[in-house]
């Protein structure tokens, strides 16, 4: 899949809902750089990446989080994550893996169960590599011990 502007913001949940899912002129610089940042993970993966979930507008962000959401706006709101799976890697658990030991400059990368998550920013990316657990529809988060969770 080319990672455009248009399939960035492409989702089913959105069309579905008849959710009008449309990254707004404000994040389109932002979106081009997590879209740059997201081309290059794939070069350094040596492999494409599926994208499940991009650019997410606060309607459409808001009914997928449900009762999990918080104050804080989503990074994928803020058109700054992608999550995705790479099929070419056994498990998300590797794909975490091979990106931590790699020099992509991301700032926050979540094994999130079957997928990962990673958002960019452009000024000071914490590279925060965190480990979502599912326990009774919540969702909590710990740190991610590279090697360790395999």
């Amino acid at each position: 899949m080319t990672h455009t502007i248009e399939t960035y913001s492409i989702s089913t949940t959105a069309t579905r809902k008849g959710i009008i899912n449309k990254v707004p002129n404000e994040l389109l610089v932002t979106a081009e750089y997590t879209l740059k940042n997201i081309r290059n993970l794939e070069f350094i993966l040596g492999a494409p990446i599926l994208q499940l979930s991009g650019y997410r507008c606060p309607l459409l962000n808001s009914f997928l989080q449900g009762k999990n959401k918080t104050n804080k706006i989503s990074q994928h709101e803020k058109a700054e994550a992608m999550d995705f799976i790479c099929p070419d890697f056994n498990t998300p658990e590797q794909t975490v893996d091979f990106i931590c030991k790699s020099n992509v400059n991301f700032d926050q990368l979540i094994m999130e169960g079957n997928w990962v998550h990673i958002s960019f920013i452009s000024i000071n990316p914490r590279r925060e590599v965190l480990k979502a657990t599912f326990t009774n529809g919540k969702v909590s988060y710990t740190p991610y011990i590279i090697g360790n969770n395999i």
